[in-house]
């Protein structure tokens, strides 16, 4: 199921518990935000993984494949400003696949750019 969370809350609120304070308590919303965001940054990594092994002709996706995936997907909120060196280091950490599609995706938005905000 497309939709389904990472985890349970339940698994979410004891690993909270097992490395906060013990004196400290968890908040309302916290333990939702933690599996939304651990969700979404899985999504990416699994779907990155898969594309890997199709890249390969492969129908099986490999602990490798995701340990790459991993290296690309950034986590949801924590960027900074991004800027041209920046850039650069993180293509030179994608595969020649990776490259592959975003030169597509690049020339398919510079074909149809985005509305001016």
């Amino acid at each position: 199921m497309a939709d389904e969370p990472i985890t349970t809350k339940s698994a979410a609120e004891r690993f909270i518990k097992a490395r906060i304070r013990s004196d400290a308590r968890i908040g309302p919303g916290v333990i939702d935000a933690l599996i939304a965001r651990l969700s979404q940054v899985g999504d990416q990594a699994v779907r990155k993984a898969d594309a890997l092994a199709r890249a390969d002709n492969r129908t099986t996706v490999l602990e490798r494949d995701l340990a790459e995936a991993f290296e690309t997907v950034s986590p949801i909120g924590g960027g900074g400003v991004v800027d041209p060196p920046g850039v650069f280091a993180l293509l030179d950490r994608m595969t020649t696949a990776q490259l592959g599609e975003l030169v597509r995706k690049i020339q398919e938005w510079l074909a149809n750019p985005p509305a001016p905000r």
